[in-house]
């Protein structure tokens, strides 16, 4: 069996979100200049878990995210607990959150990212909506079409 040859490609973003110009997700390689992204955006916006893109190389041999060609099976949330929202409390919101999908936690701006599959999108959406209406958490869609 071969192993899956994975490599780091740059998102640009809009200079103003988090304070971020790009973010850089793992992507396996398909093709000379087609990967399917293998990690969960924080920052990047309409790419997913599983996206297969295209990307180029650039002038310093970066592989630069291009396009999207074809949709994954996962949708992604990002989110941050009120400062209010103990750490018990947060370990209690998190396991239930984890039952729609994988989390990733980027500690210097308290923000999680969420990946859930398009199948349990629309449950998990009224889940984070009562959070956040019960003030516990903010969220956002970074990219869900389901």
């Amino acid at each position: 069996m071969a192993e899956k040859q994975m490599n780091k490609i740059v998102i640009s973003l809009h200079a103003e979100w988090h304070g971020f110009s790009s973010e850089i997700l793992w992507g396996e390689k398909m093709d000379e200049d087609i990967y399917r992204i293998d990690s969960i955006p924080f920052f990047a916006n309409d790419i997913s878990l599983d996206d297969i893109v295209k990307v180029r190389i650039d002038k310093d041999k970066r592989l630069q995210y291009e396009k999207t060609i074809s949709k994954g099976n996962y949708c992604t949330y990002r989110f941050f607990f009120d400062e209010d929202i103990k750490s018990k409390e947060r370990k209690k919101y998190l396991d239930l959150l984890r039952e729609y999908g994988d989390t990733e936690y980027y500690e210097a701006k308290n923000l999680y990212a969420l990946s859930v599959s398009k199948q349990k999108v629309h449950e998990l959406y009224k889940i984070l909506n009562q959070l956040e209406t019960d003030e516990v958490l903010n969220f956002e869609e970074g990219d869900c079409i389901p």
